[in-house]
């Protein structure tokens, strides 16, 4: 199998008219994470990610699809609220980044205590 992902047009184009540097680093999570999204056979699937970089963080879901033997493929990007973030985070259905496997740490360290 080859370890790479395909984009969609629209995918493409929507992170184009994000700011610059959020949009690089949400093409360098998607780089650093692509080969550990979960594989189901002709669903699409969606999946939360965080971007820290600016003063305010940049909440967003990606829809893809990755099936066996073959290359995942982003369809869209949307930008969403921290609320729908959060819940992405409790499904543990986020990018494994290293900005975000510290939130779901602490989320997992926060849920252990009650």
């Amino acid at each position: 199998m080859d370890l790479t992902y395909d984009i969609s047009d629209i995918f493409a184009l929507k992170v184009r008219l994000l700011p610059k540097k959020e949009a690089v680093d949400i093409a360098r999570q998607i780089d650093d994470s692509f080969e550990k999204l979960p594989i189901t056979d002709g669903w699409t699937q969606k999946i939360g990610g965080v971007c820290n970089i600016a003063e305010e963080p940049l909440y967003f879901e990606l829809e893809y699809i990755y099936q066996p033997d073959e290359s995942p493929a982003y369809l869209d990007i949307n930008i969403i609220e921290v609320d729908d973030y959060l819940d992405y985070v409790i499904d543990k259905k986020i990018l494994k980044s290293n900005n975000n496997e510290k939130i779901t740490q602490a989320h997992d360290k926060n849920n252990d205590r009650h």
